[in-house]
């Protein structure tokens, strides 16, 4: 390999890096924009039960509007954070592809530079070379977070829900 080739293998290996950096970063706003916009919705959701429950308690509330207004809340919750977490999920599931994109690349790099053949023959294998660890990875649990927080609003939403129907 001429020496200005090295140069550009060494200049894609970065840029391969830099851009599996920049893919886990964008995952990581992804997640934290839909928890802020859960807690949003949940906190949304709370206020107004709690409303609807007090205009109940002190009678200024028909059953039927209260009913109404609570199944409608609840149906409205479940579609908004149900859109939220399926959008997001797969928009991270987008990231992760050009993430696994860029990280085949940068291992190829990293193999063409022949970085690897001095931890080998130390008998060391790099992290970018280990066994698949079968188990999950970030990505996955990162996925299961925002479905579990999902339906955490939601049942909120069912238990709040059922707490107007039995206060009639």
């Amino acid at each position: 390999m001429t020496l200005a080739s090295e140069d550009i293998h060494k200049l894609n290996k970065r840029e391969a890096f830099d851009g599996m950096r920049a893919y886990h970063q964008s995952e990581i706003f992804h997640k934290k924009d839909c928890i802020d916009i859960l807690k949003s919705i949940l906190t949304s959701t709370l206020a107004v039960y709690g409303g609807i429950i007090g205009l109940a308690l002190s009678e200024k509330i028909q059953q039927r509007e209260a009913l109404s207004t609570a199944f409608i809340i609840l149906f409205f919750t479940m579609t908004a954070v149900l859109g939220v977490v399926w959008s997001t999920n797969k928009k991270i599931d987008q990231d992760n592809k050009r993430y696994g994109k860029y990280q085949d690349e940068y291992k190829l790099e990293r193999l063409i530079l022949r970085l690897e053949e001095d931890m080998w023959e130390r008998s060391y294998i790099s992290a970018w070379f280990e066994p698949k660890n079968p188990n999950k990875s970030g990505y996955h649990y990162t996925k299961v977070i925002l479905r579990c927080f999902g339906w955490l609003v939601i049942g909120s939403a069912c238990i709040a829900t059922m707490l107007v129907w039995s206060l009639f």
